[in-house]
Parts: structure tokens; sequence; C-alpha cells
């Protein structure tokens, strides 16, 4: 069946591109993809777009035969930011989700988020749940799901508020964007490669209403290649910057309460202050002194005292991994993983006769 086929199926239902940017992921790219074609809902495609790979991308996608997949492939490279940027001029769908080529969505992905569609026609975007990948550790971080919003269409800036409080963990891979919406507001700012997607779907849920799935429909996966984890580390904290600023001025501009404005603005600043300070503190873990790192700490000195208690206790570990000597965090953590392991292995022994649990900790 043609996309053209699908996209006259039911104009009652949206009609989704599953937007897969790749370069030289062969070995993930198979299992994104049947991922993506195993969806339970009808109405989608799925659009690979080929930044003039070198290894065998272009065998692996041949192997796949299935009409709803569609390939397209860049003669030359056109950098990470710029092959999202074709995603969105090529997707053909009223919606749109981008899938990075490491990352997996579940069966349910689409139908769980076209339900709100269906519910509230037209609105912007609909955030699902991801849960985390450490691919390297081999572990599963479960998704925070919220306690206070259930699934449903809401205001943008109260699932906004979720997110900026860590109380949901939504990802590029979990999150739907209406194309027109997209491309209304200019699609992905060029000069955001980190932090461009988070600068898209925060815009929009500051200017509108707003899909909230609240479980988990894909994973996040983190690993040694992983492309966010290879911008140099002084550039994703001046993105994370950009888009504390840029949360800030649309607040200003389009929520009118002065109270709802202000909680915003300090707690954009408090969540991307938490984030660069864990940036700052992967530094120190890989040598750098407390004097190279510092003038990054002072410049986040306002925005760190916006932490909540809740925030700066999440925020503990990373903080003592930048202020103390290599040698006493590397001291207790040790400590804290020994007792980690004394604590919960008379658990484990009960429930699972002493064996250990892998991934577990």
């Amino acid at each position: 069946m043609t996309t053209s086929n699908l996209k006259s199926l039911d104009s009652a239902d949206p009609f989704v591109t599953i937007a897969i940017p790749t370069f030289n992921r062969a070995s993930w790219l198979k299992d994104c993809v049947v991922a993506a074609l195993a969806q339970t809902y009808a109405r989608f495609e799925v659009l690979v777009l080929d930044n003039a790979s070198t290894d065998n991308t272009s065998e692996e996608l041949r192997a796949i035969n299935d009409q709803r997949l569609r390939v397209v492939r860049h003669e030359k490279n056109i950098g990470g930011v710029g092959n999202l940027i074709a995603c969105l001029e090529e997707a053909r769908g009223d919606y749109v989700v981008f899938v990075p080529d490491d990352d997996w969505i579940a069966p349910w992905m689409l139908e769980r988020c076209a339900s709100l569609v269906r519910r509230e026609p037209g609105i912007p975007i609909v955030l699902a749940l991801s849960d985390t990948h450490l691919v390297d550790e081999c572990r599963l971080l479960p998704a925070r799901a919220s306690a206070i919003l259930a699934t449903g269409v809401w205001s943008g800036v109260d699932v906004l508020r979720e997110f900026l409080q860590s109380r949901i963990s939504p990802v590029m891979c979990t999150i739907l964007v209406r194309v027109d919406a997209m491309r209304a507001m200019g699609g992905f700012p060029p000069d955001l490669p980190h932090a461009g997607d988070i600068a898209v779907w925060v815009s929009l849920l500051l200017t509108g209403r707003a899909g909230l799935v609240n479980e988990s429909c894909g994973a996040y996966r983190v690993h040694g290649e992983t492309q966010s984890l290879q911008y140099a580390t002084d550039l994703r904290l001046k993105d994370l910057s950009r888009v504390a600023d840029l949360v800030g001025n649309l607040a200003e501009r389009e929520i009118s309460d002065a109270q709802t404005r202000r909680d915003i603005q300090r707690e954009a600043k408090a969540y991307f202050a938490s984030n660069a300070l864990d940036l700052i503190a992967a530094r120190r873990k890989s040598g750098d002194s407390l004097a190279e790192v510092f003038p990054d700490l002072w410049r986040l000195r306002a925005d760190l005292s916006q932490i909540g208690l809740r925030a700066f206790l999440r925020s503990g570990r990373p903080l003592a991994i930048v202020v103390f000597p290599r040698a006493m965090t590397r001291f207790i953590r040790h400590v804290i993983g020994l007792a980690r392991r004394l604590k919960s292995r008379g658990a484990r022994g009960q429930r699972y006769g002493c064996q250990e649990i892998a991934g577990q900790p």
C-alpha cells in the first residue's frame, strides 16, 4: 500500500511521519526501523534520511521490504541539524515524530498519541514518556510519570511545568508535533545543535494546548556514540543557557498571569542549570581541575540559586563531583555503593535466593 493510499484511509485520523535521521549507524538502524514499522496505528509512513552513510546502511534498508518505508539519501553529509531540517521538509504527514537511529519507539506509541489528537483535533504537540537505556551499563531507567496530570489534553504550560520540575521524562523520539505548526515557527534552529529539539517543543508548549501520554512509549539509548554527547561541553552549556533564556522570553510574551510567568522563568533557569551542572561534573570526572571548570560554575551561580530543595538533592552528586577532589569522590562512591549492595542483598536473598539481578545496583 502506497503512502497516498494510507493518507486516504480515514481523514478523521492524522497521517503521521516517523522521521529517522541516520548516519553510519547500520548496526542500530534496523532495530529502530523495525520498531517504527511495528506500530498498531495504521496511518503512518517511516521516512529514513540517510546522511551520506559510508557503512552498510543502504544494504540494511534494502533488506526491509515494506511499502510504508521511504528512504531519502543525501549525496553528501549535510550535518546533524541539517538532516533534521531535511526530515521536516520531506515529511508528508499531518504530524511528525523524530526518532534518532539508535532510539526505539513502542508499538503503541502512535496509537496513544493519535487518540489525543482525535479528542482535540489540531493540537500542536503530544508528549509521551520515555525510558532511558544506559547501554554500556546494561541498565534501564524507567520513565518518570506525572502524579498530577493523567493522560489527556492539557494547557501546554501545565505540561511544561511538569517537565521543568523533572516529574515527566519525554524525549525527542516520543514527541509528536504538528508539521504545519513546526514549519510556521521555523523548524529546528540551526544555531542550537545540542538543544534545538527542546527549543522547538518547549516553544509549542508555551503557545497552546498539548497532549500528554503519561506512560512510557519508547526508549532513549545512551552510549559512547550518542550524538548529543559528541558536541563540545562549551557548546552544550551555551545551548542550555540560550534555551533557558528562550523559555523566559516566551513566557514573558505568552503568559498573562504574573505569578505563573515568574514560576516558569524560575523553573526553566533551575532545570537548565541542573543539566549544565551535570555537564560540568562530567568534565571533572574526565580529568578537568576545579580551576578549569570554575568559570562555567561561576556563570551558573545565579541560576543554581533558583533550584528548590528537591532539585538540589537531585543535584547533590554532580555538585560533589565538581567541588571535591577526585580521590574523595571515588571513595564516597565506593562507600555508598558498598552500603547499597549490603542493604539490597538481604531483600534480593529473600526474593531471589541470593542471586544477583542483572542491571540492579
